[in-house]
Order: C-alpha cells, then structure tokens, then sequence
C-alpha cells in the first residue's frame, strides 16, 4: 500500500480496527436523558477540546435508544462544555421559526414540532429532548441544515414573513406580474 500525505491514527498507531477502537472507547454507564451523573462522560471533554462543532449522528432515524442516549449527550455538551447551539436535520426556515415561536413563549412541544421533522417530534424518545429545549431556551438555540421547508411553520408563515421582509427592504411585490404565480408554487412546495 502507498502512503498518502494524511495519515490516519489507525496507521501511526499500527493497531487493527479492533484494537483502536478497545484502546479509544469510552464506556458510557446510561443512555437515560434524565442520568445527569455525567461521570462517565467527563473523558469527552478531551476527546472534544476546542471544539466548537460535534456531529451526533445515528444508524436509522427510527432508533429510539439511540435518541435517548443522544439526548443526555446533548444535555452533557450544553450543561458541562457550553456548547449552545442544536442544529437538526430539519429546514432552515422551520427551525428559525422553532426559536422565534420558544422566544415568545410558546409550549416546547408546539414550539418544536412546528419545524422539527414528525419523525422526531411524534417520537416517544424524543420527548425528553422537547422538554430540555424548552426548559433552556434562554440559552439553546435551535437550527437546521436542511434547504428543504420540512415543517408546519413553512407551510404557515412562510409566505407572509417573506412579503414582510420584501417591503421593510422597500420591495413592492404587487410591481411583479408573476408575484401571485410565484406564491402559488411557493406554496406548493
């Protein structure tokens, strides 16, 4: 095999995948969100650094324990590494909308469930999230990373906060003939 200029730890270490993983594996004691024992997750923060991104992924988005366990990691980066932004798989738009809906007031759940996809939200797993969210929306922002409009709050709004920003930036659609075809498809989508 050629050596290539980017040299993984697997090679420098000279260890079988097996035997990387033993020697760099951090046993967790709990996958419940509400263990806030965070003892055994305390080595992450090494591992993690400087960091200023974590991706948290997961083998189907239907793995419920998978949930569980991401929600006390999350719980764990907030609480003990000031991590203070939650990005989902879910639109842009929506999840904007999730924090302008937490910011005034509104139940985590409605709040939520208005840009988080349903394959979350309607999740029994989930719901620990829902409620942290809630109960930290002073300091948790919540994002998305999908282009796509994947929620209710896409769907509701929209179209009337867009016209909202074309006139505050003195735009006045009503001199586009095809403004009303456009909203049309908007819509659709």
């Amino acid at each position: 095999k050629e050596k290539s200029d980017s040299v993984t730890s697997l090679e420098i270490e000279n260890l079988s995948k097996e035997e990387w993983i033993k020697k760099h594996a951090i046993n967790v004691s709990s996958t419940s969100p509400n263990d806030d024992n965070f003892l055994d997750l305390q080595p992450l923060k090494e591992k993690i650094g400087n960091s200023n991104i974590v991706l948290l992924g997961e083998q189907s988005h239907g793995d419920g324990t998978t949930f569980l366990a991401k929600t006390r990691l999350i719980k764990f980066l907030h609480k003990e590494m000031n991590f203070d932004v939650l990005l989902f798989e879910s639109g842009i738009y929506d999840c904007k909308k999730v924090n302008d809906f937490l910011q005034n007031g509104d139940a985590a759940y409605g709040a939520v469930s208005h840009g988080v996809f349903g394959i979350w939200t309607l999740s029994a797993q989930f719901q620990d999230l829902i409620q942290y969210i809630g109960a930290n929306r002073n300091s948790l922002e919540i994002g998305g990373v999908d282009l796509q409009f994947t929620g209710k709050a896409s769907k509701n709004f929209f179209i009337k906060d867009l016209e909202e920003l074309l006139t505050e930036n003195n735009i006045d659609t009503n001199r586009f003939a095809v403004w009303a075809n456009f909203k049309k498809t908007i819509q659709k989508i």
